[in-house]
This record gives C-alpha cells, structure tokens and sequence, in this order.
C-alpha cells in the first residue's frame, strides 16, 4: 500500500470561535469544525451546526473563509441565529 501525504492546516476564525482543521491527503481536502460552547436552544444548534458545515465544506472546496467579507457574512447569520428567539419570542 503506497504511504499517504498530508499536511494539516489549522484555522482559528476571527469570528464565532470557530476553529477548522483541514488535512490533504491524496490531492483531497477534507476536514473538521469545532466550535466550543453551543448557543444553549436545541433550534440554535440545529442552525449552528448548519452553519458550520457550510463553513467547512467552502474551506474544503478553497474557499477563503478568513477573508472579511465572509467573516462579516458569517457574523451576521450567527448574529440572527442569536436573536432568532428575541424576534420570534
């Protein structure tokens, strides 16, 4: 069986605490998301888990999740996750 290369590239957002580990192997990019501390409502987390998929699968597909634009869109969609139970109270 022929040895596997990979590096590991590890990512800590600017926002939401949200960390990312990538790791290529075999020219595929794969990967994991943690983000410590869930937001305390079972809907939240069920949103919040959505977001952070969609958030690890464009590190995965090359995209530049630590730009500020993205920050500033992933802000504002964790900012109306937050406030979801406010408005609809």
């Amino acid at each position: 069986m022929p040895k596997r290369n990979s590096e590991v590239k590890k990512i800590k957002t600017s926002y939401g605490d949200i960390e990312i580990t990538l790791a290529k192997m075999d020219g595929r990019t794969c990967g994991a998301v943690a983000m410590p501390g869930a937001l305390g409502d079972a809907s939240q987390d069920e949103a919040l888990d959505a977001i952070t998929s969609m958030i690890l699968a464009h590190a995965c597909a090359g995209v530049d999740v630590e730009s500020e634009p993205y920050a500033t869109g992933v802000q504002a969609a964790l900012f109306n996750i937050d406030m979801q139970e406010e408005w609809t109270g």
